[in-house]
C-alpha cells in the first residue's frame, strides 16, 4: 500500500492497491510486493463510523481484485509471497529484523481483509480456488513455469496439501506454534489468529447449516488435524499468558473487523438466538491475544463434523497436568499443561462467556481436569463468580441467557460430586455484598450462598 493508511486515505488513489487489483499479472518476485507491504494502518478501533467508512472505501478495490484475479492470478501470487515470508520469520525474529517482521504483519492484515471479503461473497469451493493461480496460458507462461518450479521445491514438505488454502492454514499454525511471542512479534500472532477466525467464518454466510465445510475439513481430517494438539496447547498457553491489551497494535490494525466476525463466530458456536446481545458481550472485554485464542479454540472444538470425530475436541479431553507424574499409561498422548494456572485463569475470567464455555467443556470431557478442580481447597474462587452470574442474571432483564445456562450446567456438573457438596458447606465466605445491597451478608457458608442464589429458581 505504501505510506500511512487511515480512514481519510483515498483508496482509489493508492497506486500499489490499484496495480494489485488490476488485470495485469504481477510476478511474485517483483519488487512491487515490497512496496505493497510497506504501510502503517491507522484506524481507531473504537470509532465505529471510521471503521465502516474504511470498510466501504475498500469495497471497490476488493471487488476489482475478486474479478480480475481470475485472469491476473495476483491473489495467488500474493499468497506465494506470504508463504515465502513465513519461512524467514523465525530467523528475522532471532536477529531482530524489525522491517521484515513489520512487512510480514502487514501481509497478514492484507490477507485478512481479502479473505473477509471473499468469504462473504464466494462459496467455499470458489474461495479455496482463489488461492491458486488461474491465469491464462497466453498471459502467464512465465508465471506458470514459476508455479511448477515452486511446486517442485515444496515437494519435500512433510504434509501433503489438497489445496494452497490448506497450506496457508497450516502455515498460520506453524507461525503460532513456532514463532516466539514478544513485543516485535505480537502483531503477527494476533493477525494469525484473526486470519484463522476469518477463514473459518465462511459458513456463517450460508443460508443453511453446513456440516461439510471445506475449510473445517482441513482441521478435522486434513493436514491441519495433525497439528490439533500443538495448536490447542498454543492457544491455551496464549490464554494463560498473553492477556495484556496490545495498545500499539490495536491502533494500527483496524481490529474491529475481526471483532465483528468473532462476535458472529461466537454466536455460531453457541447457537445463539440474540446476535446483538452476544456481539456486545464480545466487545465489552479488551482485545488480547489470549481472548482471540480462546475464540478460535472454541470455534474449532465445538464444530460437529458430519463424519468422524473432532481432533480438537478429543485433544481438550485428553491433555494432562504438567505438574503431576502419572503412573497410568494414557491411551493417546496429546500434551501437558499446568492445571493450576488454567484453573486460576478460568476463575479470573468466568465473568466472560467464552471462558465459561471452555470451563464447561473441560469439566464435561476432561476427567483429569475435573478431578483437579474438585480437589481444590479454594473452590470458592471458581464457585463465587459462577454464582454471581446466576444471581445477576435473575436480577437483570438484559442478562445473557447463554452465559447463565453455561453457569447452571457448570454448577450441575460440580454438584454431582459428593465431596463438593460436603466441602461447600464447610467453606465460609465473608462480606458477600452483591447478594443484597440493602443487607450485605457478613458471613455465610458457600453452600448456604448456593441455596440463596438458587432460591429464585425454585420459587
Amino acid at each position: 500500500m505504501g505510506g500511512r493508511i487511515s480512514a481519510e486515505t483515498v483508496i482509489a488513489d493508492n497506486g500499489p492497491l490499484k496495480k494489485f487489483s488490476g488485470a495485469e499479472p504481477i510476478n511474485d518476485n517483483d519488487p512491487f510486493w515490497n512496496k505493497l507491504l510497506s504501510f502503517n494502518l491507522k484506524i481507531d478501533d473504537h470509532d465505529t463510523a471510521q471503521i465502516h467508512a474504511f470498510d466501504d472505501s475498500l469495497n471497490d478495490f476488493l471487488q476489482s481484485l475478486m474479478y480480475n484475479n481470475q485472469t491476473s492470478g495476483n491473489f495467488a501470487a500474493f499468497i506465494r509471497v506470504f508463504l515465502r515470508l513465513s519461512k524467514e520469520l523465525k530467523t528475522s525474529e532471532r536477529f531482530e529484523n524489525i522491517i521484515f517482521l513489520w512487512q510480514a504483519s502487514n501481509a497478514l492484515i492484507i490477507l485478512r481483509y481479502i479473505c473477509k471479503f471473499l468469504t462473504q461473497r464466494m462459496s467455499e469451493s470458489e474461495f479455496v480456488k482463489a488461492f491458486t493461480s488461474s491465469v491464462s496460458t497466453a498471459s502467464s507462461s512465465v508465471g506458470s513455469s514459476r508455479d511448477e518450479s515452486d511446486s517442485e521445491n515444496d515437494s519435500d514438505c512433510e504434509c501433503q496439501y489438497s489445496s494452497t488454502a490448506e497450506r496457508v492454514l497450516d502455515t498460520l499454525i506453524d507461525i503460532l506454534a513456532d514463532l516466539p511471542v514478544n513485543e516485535t512479534t505480537m502483531a503477527i500472532h494476533v493477525e494469525c489468529v484473526k486470519c484463522l477466525i476469518v477463514m473459518l467464518s465462511s459458513q456463517l454466510y450460508n443460508e443453511t447449516v453446513v456440516n461439510t465445510s471445506v475449510v473445517f475439513s482441513y482441521f478435522i481430517t486434513g493436514a491441519c488435524s495433525r497439528r490439533a494438539a500443538v495448536l490447542t496447547k498454543t492457544l491455551l498457553h496464549n490464554y494463560l499468558v498473553h492477556n495484556t491489551e496490545y495498545h500499539t497494535f490495536k491502533k494500527t490494525n483496524g481490529g474491529s473487523i475481526v471483532l465483528q466476525i468473532a462476535a458472529s463466530v461466537w454466536s455460531f458456536v453457541q447457537a445463539a438466538t440474540s446476535e446483538e446481545e452476544d456481539s456486545g458481550n464480545v466487545q465489552d472485554y479488551p482485545l488480547t491475544l489470549g481472548s482471540l485464542s480462546i475464540l478460535l479454540l472454541l470455534n474449532l472444538a465445538c464444530h460437529h463434523p458430519a463424519k468422524g470425530c473432532n481432533p480438537f475436541k478429543e485433544t481438550l479431553a485428553l491433555f494432562q497436568n504438567s505438574q503431576e507424574v502419572s503412573s497410568l499409561v494414557a491411551e493417546k498422548v496429546t500434551f501437558k499443561l499446568d492445571y493450576n494456572s488454567l484453573y486460576e485463569r478460568l476463575c479470573a475470567t468466568a465473568c466472560q462467556e467464552p471462558p465459561m464455555l471452555l470451563l464447561y467443556l473441560l469439566l464435561h470431557r476432561n476427567s483429569g481436569f475435573k478431578n483437579f478442580v474438585l480437589s481444590r481447597i479454594n473452590l470458592e474462587n471458581l464457585v463465587l463468580p459462577v454464582l454471581r452470574i446466576l444471581h445477576d442474571g435473575v436480577a437483570s432483564l438484559s442478562s445473557n441467557s447463554h452465559h447463565m445456562y453455561l453457569a447452571l450446567i457448570v454448577m450441575l456438573i460440580l454438584s454431582e460430586d459428593d465431596f463438593f457438596c460436603k466441602i461447600i458447606h464447610e467453606t465460609m465466605i465473608n462480606d458477600v455484598c452483591w447478594l443484597d445491597n440493602d443487607r450485605p451478608i457478613r458471613e455465610i457458608s458457600l453452600g448456604g450462598l448456593c441455596v440463596m442464589v438458587f432460591c429464585p429458581y425454585g420459587s
